[in-house]
C-alpha cells in the first residue's frame, strides 16, 4: 500500500499539537489513533509516541491496509517544561510530586477524565478533547493506544473496549514481556470522564493504555527511554501488521 503521510497542527490552550496521518482511510481495513502526552509530565509516552511517528514515516507502506492518526504531544508546553526540568536536573522530590505537577493542563483540565459519560453532553471539553473525539467521529478508529508512564507500575496495559482488544493485549503482553489487566463494562472502578470508559465502553472502540516506567533523572533517562523502545517496537510491530477483524 503506499505510504500516504500528512503533517498538520492544530492550536490548543497548551500549544500547538503535531498531527500526523499515515495511508489511506478510504481502503484501509484496520485503524489507529494513537496518543501521548495527556498528562504532561509523563514523557515517557511522549517520547515513545514521537518514535513511532519515525518509525511510521519509515515503515507504514510494510503495514499494509492500515491507517494511522498519530498525536504525539497533547500537552506540549507542560511536556516541554517537564522534559527540560530532567535533561537540566532539576527534579526534586519524588516520581510522583514531579509527574502532578505537570499532570493537568494550563486550565487545570486532567486531559485523561474530560470526556462525557455514555453519551452525555459534556460541559467543559478541553480543546485537546474536542480535537480527538472530531477525529474519531471522522474515522471511527478501530483501536487506540494511548501512551503514559508510572512511578510503579511499569509496562501495564489497561484494556477495555470490544472484544479484541483484550486478546490483543494479551498478545502484546507475551511479546514484550508485560503485565495487563482490564476494565470492562462491569469495571467497579469510578471511571467517571475516562477516555477508556468514554471510547472502550461507551463507543465500543478497542481501547489501550500502555503505563511505561518512569525515570525523572537527567542521567538515566535517554537509556531508558532507548529501553522502552526496545522492549515495545516488537510488539507494536507485530500489532500493525495484524488484520484487527482477526481477533474479534
Amino acid at each position: 500500500m503506499k505510504n500516504l503521510f500528512s503533517h498538520k497542527t492544530r492550536n490548543t490552550a497548551d500549544g500547538a499539537i503535531d498531527i500526523f496521518t499515515f495511508g489511506d482511510p478510504t481502503v484501509s481495513k484496520n485503524s489507529y489513533l494513537i496518543t501521548g502526552g495527556k498528562h504532561g509530565g509523563e514523557v515517557e509516552g511522549v517520547n515513545i509516541s514521537w518514535r513511532i511517528v519515525e518509525m511510521l514515516k519509515e515503515k507504514a507502506g510494510e503495514y499494509h491496509d492500515t491507517f494511522f492518526v498519530v498525536m504525539p504531544e497533547l500537552c506540549p508546553a507542560q511536556s516541554k517544561q517537564a522534559m527540560d526540568d530532567i535533561l537540566s536536573g532539576r527534579v526534586k522530590g519524588s516520581i510522583k510530586s514531579f509527574r502532578n505537577k505537570y499532570r493537568n493542563n494550563s486550565a487545570g483540565m486532567d486531559l485523561n477524565r474530560n470526556y462525557a459519560i455514555c453519551g452525555e453532553e459534556a460541559t467543559l471539553l478541553a480543546d485537546q478533547t474536542r480535537i480527538i473525539m472530531d477525529f474519531h467521529e471522522r474515522y471511527d478508529f478501530d483501536m487506540m493506544l494511548d501512551f503514559h508512564s508510572h512511578m510503579r507500575v511499569p509496562f501495564t496495559h489497561y484494556v477495555c473496549g470490544n472484544p479484541y482488544s483484550v486478546a490483543v493485549a494479551k498478545r502484546l503482553s507475551n511479546i514484550n514481556g508485560n503485565g495487563w489487566r482490564t476494565y470492562l463494562h462491569n469495571s467497579k472502578e469510578k471511571l467517571i470522564g475516562y477516555a477508556r470508559r468514554y471510547f472502550g465502553v461507551w463507543a465500543e472502540v478497542g481501547f489501550i493504555t500502555v503505563e511505561l516506567g518512569a525515570c525523572p533523572r537527567r542521567r538515566d533517562f535517554r537509556k531508558h527511554c532507548d529501553t522502552i523502545w526496545d522492549e515495545q517496537f516488537p510488539a507494536l510491530d507485530w500489532l500493525f501488521r495484524q488484520n484487527l477483524s482477526d481477533f474479534s
